[in-house]
């Protein structure tokens, strides 16, 4: 999948493990390193199936959140909004081949 940030600051943040690190923890920054390599690595976000992808309620089913830890959690919404993507106004996971990192954040209970 080809993978976009939503602020120059996100994508600093997630290709300089340094920064991770200070910011969010080493277990954190691991993971993040190890689900944008899965995230790249995939066709489709169905290949990611077993990653505990959340949706998170919204009107289109637009965004998922992907925990890195217990506490930290990473948002991702789809970068495509071409017919293939979407039926009836919900996105179409399974076609979707192109991601924005939303944020990272504490995880919502």
């Amino acid at each position: 999948m080809q993978i976009a940030f939503s602020t120059p600051q996100l994508r600093d943040l997630c290709e300089n493990s340094e920064k991770a690190q200070e910011e969010w923890g080493n277990d954190a920054a691991a993971m993040l390193r190890r689900r944008l390599a899965d995230f790249v690595a995939a066709e489709t976000i169905n290949d990611m199936i077993a990653l505990n992808l959340i949706p998170i309620e919204s009107r289109q089913n637009a965004e998922l959140q992907l925990p890195l830890t217990t506490k930290v959690c990473l948002t991702i919404a789809p970068n495509q909004y071409d017919k293939g993507s979407f039926k009836d106004g919900i996105v179409q996971w399974q076609k979707v081949g192109r991601i924005k990192i939303l944020k990272i954040e504490v995880c919502h209970e």
